[in-house]
């Protein structure tokens, strides 16, 4: 992946507080971070060229798009977007294949080392 500067993670959560937990966490790892309160929000960003260079989203997201819906609707702005699926639910034992190939799943709760570690191994193996 080609990218001038700090690559920019797109964060997808429902809930504030992870949101800017997150934002801070990965701000810590030198990521420069958009988010969006909702797979709709990420999508709109997704249509006005905002630059992402990861997705970071949420498995379980209450009205709208759930969390699959919201990579899927990104996949087809981005066919090649990298992405993380955060989820509190069997993280181990979710596979992706087909239009979501390239993905990983973290389970939560995470710490800095566990998302950092998602992150490397995931654009390592783009």
């Amino acid at each position: 992946m080609a990218v001038q500067g700090p690559l920019v993670i797109l964060v997808v959560d429902d809930d504030p507080f992870v949101r800017e937990s997150t934002a801070t966490i990965l701000g810590a790892l030198s990521y420069d971070v958009v988010d969006a309160g909702s797979g709709d929000d990420a999508v709109a960003l997704a249509r006005a060229g905002r630059a992402i260079d990861v997705a970071l989203v949420d498995f379980h997201m209450p009205g709208g798009l759930d969390g699959l819906e919201t990579v899927r609707a990104l996949r087809q702005i981005r066919p090649d977007l990298p992405f993380v699926l955060v989820t509190g639910d069997h993280a181990e034992t979710i596979r992706f294949d087909g239009d979501l190939a390239g993905g990983v799943a973290l389970g939560k709760p995470y710490r800095m080392a566990d998302l950092r570690n998602t992150l490397q191994r995931l654009l390592a193996a783009g």
